[in-house]
């Protein structure tokens, strides 16, 4: 997702196949302080590859999605809880 996104933060803690993907810049400012890593996907790119983040975009809609490694449920828990507390 990095090379298709518009901004990008990435913890050096923090496995790089772990990340929110959102698509308003606000949720991106707020959710790169987290210690979570974060990709911002704001602008329609120039070829759609058919996914939610695209349609969101498209739509005007805020779209938050959280990807991690398969099996991690533990890691899904933790950024569910810092996105429940930490926006709005």
């Amino acid at each position: 997702e990095v090379a298709i996104s518009d901004s990008i933060s990435i913890k050096k803690d923090q496995n790089p196949r772990d990340f929110y993907l959102c698509t308003n810049r606000e949720d991106f400012e707020l959710l790169a302080k987290s210690p979570f890593n974060v990709v911002l996907q704001e602008n329609s790119p120039k070829k759609d590859n058919g996914s939610l983040s695209w349609a969101a975009i498209d739509n005007n809609v805020r779209y938050i999605n959280i990807e991690t490694r398969l099996g991690w449920l533990s890691m899904q828990k933790r950024m569910l809880v810092y996105i429940e507390k930490n926006l709005q």
